[in-house]
């Protein structure tokens, strides 16, 4: 697991917080893909009031569970979990339209997913490695399931962080989408800043110069003139 991953399933966990939590005093987490890879997202959810589940398709650590078959997850009853997540695993599915519509099966009515899956990144096979996302392909497997999509992007980074720690050669993808009947929310969107250019080893920052300079503009337009040397 990167660190990008981790930070941004923490990042989106903790910004869609008080709607999949709202009124509950346990909250039931599915983690598709657990299986302990220099890391998992299960320290995220320290917090008591949540019941955290790790499935993939093999036993090993922080794995609670390995079905019999990774499509049809008959160990699980339907609308057993309010937050589904994975992260790093879609691109190694072959048949992610099948995935999605066992998760939209599990979830409570209202419940979360969170998926985050790389837009680029060199091939790495375990045991395949299928697909590469972007943001319209996250969101189109979403309404497939008829999931509410809330919110998608590609290598986002949250406002008020530098893009160091956020971006590598993966360019995560992120989608969070929500089972009907969906909360009525307003909430803005959680990254402020993206960069939907994949990258081979080298990064595209101009998206980010392009945000920052107009953060910038805004910011001090009243006071005085703004001189850009680039």
């Amino acid at each position: 697991m990167h660190k990008s991953t981790y930070l941004r399933m923490e990042y989106l966990v903790k910004y869609y917080e008080n709607i999949f939590t709202k009124n509950k005093t346990a909250v039931h987490v599915l983690d598709i893909g657990s299986f302990d890879v220099n890391g998992t997202y299960k320290t995220i959810f320290d917090d008591l009031r949540y019941y955290y589940t790790g499935m993939d398709m093999a036993d090993g650590p922080n794995v609670d569970l390995v079905p019999k078959d990774i499509y049809r997850w008959e160990e699980i009853a339907d609308e057993s979990f309010d937050l589904v997540i994975s992260g790093q695993v879609f691109e190694h599915i072959e048949y992610p339209w099948l995935t999605i519509k066992e998760i939209e099966r599990v979830l409570k009515p209202s419940g979360f997913c969170i998926i985050i899956a790389p837009n680029s990144g060199r091939e790495h096979k375990a045991p395949k490695d299928c697909y590469r996302y972007y943001a319209d392909g996250l969101a189109a497997l979403a309404k497939w399931a008829n999931l509410k999509v809330l919110h998608t992007s590609i290598s986002g980074v949250p406002e008020g962080e530098k893009p160091g720690n956020w971006i590598n050669d993966w360019n995560d993808g992120c989608l969070v989408a929500q089972k009907e009947p969906s909360e009525k929310m307003v909430t803005g969107q959680p990254f402020i800043q993206e960069r939907r250019v994949p990258t081979f080893g080298y990064f595209d920052t101009v998206r980010i110069w392009e945000m920052a300079v107009k953060q910038a503009y805004e910011r001090f337009q009243e006071k005085k003139p703004v001189v850009i040397l680039y």
